[in-house]
């Protein structure tokens, strides 16, 4: 499965799915907050932004430095 041009590996597509997962899990449990009054829009902005940082900063943790390159 190319992931940004980069041809993953089986064992690099599990870790990169299991990623997005968490990142979608995260994601909806801050919506679930904002919702019900506990963050206002200002502070869901900040933490959708910073969870979708973190997401992407594990996900190249993920590719080996010649992916990371052809990235």
């Amino acid at each position: 499965m190319p992931v940004g041009g980069v041809r993953a590996v089986a064992d690099q597509q599990a870790q990169l799915v299991s990623l997005q997962k968490d990142d979608q899990a995260r994601a909806a449990a801050i919506q679930v907050k904002a919702q019900s009054g506990q963050l206002s829009p200002y502070w869901k902005g900040v933490k959708l932004r910073e969870s979708s940082r973190q997401t992407s900063s594990r996900m190249l943790s993920v590719l080996t430095p010649q992916q990371k390159k052809n990235w």
